[in-house]
C-alpha cells in the first residue's frame, strides 16, 4: 500500500512540473518594413516568418532567372539569406535592396543558411 501511494505521489508531482513548463506561444513580431519580394541580380527573394534556429522573420531564395550564372549548380532555392556583404539581413528584403543599391557595379556576396551552399556571389548587373 505504501508503495502505491509513493508511486502515485511521484507520478502526480512529475506531471505538474511538465505542465508548468509549457507556456502559451509567443506572438509573432511585426513584419520588417519594406517589400515582401524582390528580384536582385537575377535572384528572386521572399520574406517569410518561419523557424530556423528559433522563430523569426527571414529572407528565403525563391528562385533564379534562367540566365543567372551565380545559380549554376542549383541548390539555392529555399536557402535563407543571413548576410549580404558582411551585414546581417535580419529578415528584411529592404536590407538586400539597399545593399544592392550601395554596391553599384561591384559584386555582392550573400551568406546562405539552411542549404548545401554557404554563400553566393552575385556579379554586377549588366
Amino acid at each position: 500500500m505504501h508503495r502505491f501511494v509513493l508511486m502515485l505521489m511521484i507520478l502526480l508531482a512529475g506531471s505538474t512540473v511538465v505542465g508548468a513548463d509549457v507556456g502559451p506561444p509567443r506572438p509573432r513580431p511585426p513584419r520588417p518594413p519594406g517589400p515582401e519580394r524582390a528580384v536582385l541580380r537575377g535572384i528572386s527573394v521572399l520574406q517569410q516568418y518561419g523557424y530556423w534556429q528559433g522563430y523569426r522573420w527571414m529572407v528565403r531564395v525563391e528562385g533564379c532567372e534562367p540566365q543567372t550564372a551565380a545559380c549554376d549548380g542549383g541548390g539555392i532555392t529555399g536557402c535563407i539569406v543571413a548576410e549580404v556583404d558582411g551585414s546581417a539581413v535580419d529578415g528584411s528584403v529592404e536590407a538586400l535592396i539597399a545593399a544592392d543599391r550601395n554596391a553599384g557595379d561591384t559584386p555582392i556576396k550573400l551568406v546562405l543558411e539552411g542549404c548545401s551552399r554557404s554563400d553566393l556571389k552575385l556579379p554586377k548587373p549588366k
